[in-house]
């Protein structure tokens, strides 16, 4: 084997493994994340807000949020607003809130990861 073409064999091996990185890269930098957020309002009331985070703007449809204990009963259920929101009455005890897109994607929140104050609005 010449050296001409070991060094061509070392480049095209280079060159493959490059954009073999720069795919991978690519689709983690857009690769949906389910996010949902969920803070205390005034009178025991509990308020979240779920969507995805490649479009901040655009609220899924058909998405709801439940409310359930950790028996997996359900505590409460209702459809987002159309700011992908929802309200709720604080349950007593532990409890978690599930988030579940119409894509089949979901997010939890756990009662202890509540914050007691909103967000700030985006």
């Amino acid at each position: 084997m010449t050296a001409t073409k070991a060094t061509r064999g070392l480049a095209l091996a280079l060159a493959a493994l490059c954009a073999s990185a720069a795919v991978r890269a690519h689709s983690a930098a857009n690769e949906l994340i389910v996010v949902c957020t969920c803070w205390n309002e005034p009178g025991r009331e509990l308020a979240c807000q779920g969507g995805y985070s490649l479009f901040k703007d655009d609220v899924p449809r058909d998405a709801r949020f439940e409310v359930r204990d950790y028996a997996g009963r359900l505590l409460a259920s209702a459809p987002a607003d159309g700011r992908g929101r929802v309200r709720f009455k604080r349950p007593e005890g532990e409890f978690y809130v599930l988030f579940a897109g119409p894509s089949g994607y979901t997010a939890e929140v756990d009662w202890r990861d509540i914050d007691a104050t909103r967000p700030a609005r985006r």
